[in-house]
């Protein structure tokens, strides 16, 4: 009998650890995890709101870039009396349009400015250093397939969360 109150009452204890236990961790297991779905659901919603900005960007980007590739181009092979002071003073534009949107904190952002001004500097002394404007013209476009390709690659990346419940 006295093992039978024993084991009722050792029953009882346990039932009683197990609900405080319950009382204590479920509500910090519930939060962790609302917690983690909040932060999830943060990650999704700025990707949502930057991958269009950052698109838009890239199009913005490529445009200006394709303008003044364009128009340096057209402007190295007119005669130096043909040039317009205008024409430069556009080219200047899209340059700084451009070097306002590059990020200098990235190496091939930098390179690319330095090779954007380098072909400004060649597209007036066209046709004399024409081999040397077409190598800078030539670099200007490679390095910004590669920050195109690069940036594209983040549009579309597909949000990761780590452990820690951030992108």
């Amino acid at each position: 009998m006295i093992g039978i109150m024993a084991f009722s009452a050792i029953i009882s204890v346990l039932s009683l650890l197990i609900a405080a236990l319950a009382v204590f961790f479920g509500p910090m297991i519930q939060a962790r995890s609302t917690r983690r779905q909040m932060e999830s659901s943060l990650a999704i919603a700025n990707k949502q709101i930057t991958a269009p900005m950052r698109q838009t960007w890239i199009n913005n980007l490529r445009d200006s870039i394709a303008q003044l590739a364009s128009k340096a181009e057209f402007r190295s092979r007119l005669e130096k009396q043909s040039r317009q002071q205008s024409d430069l003073q556009e080219l200047e534009i899209l340059r700084h349009k451009i070097l306002l949107m590059l990020n200098t904190a990235e190496a091939d952002h930098v390179e690319l400015e330095k090779e954007i001004k380098q072909m400004l500097e060649f597209v007036e002394q066209c046709p004399e250093f024409d081999g040397i404007y077409k190598m800078h013209y030539d670099k200007v476009i490679q390095l910004s397939r590669t920050i195109f390709k690069r940036e594209w690659n983040r549009v579309k990346e597909p949000i990761h969360l780590d452990s820690g419940g951030t992108t």
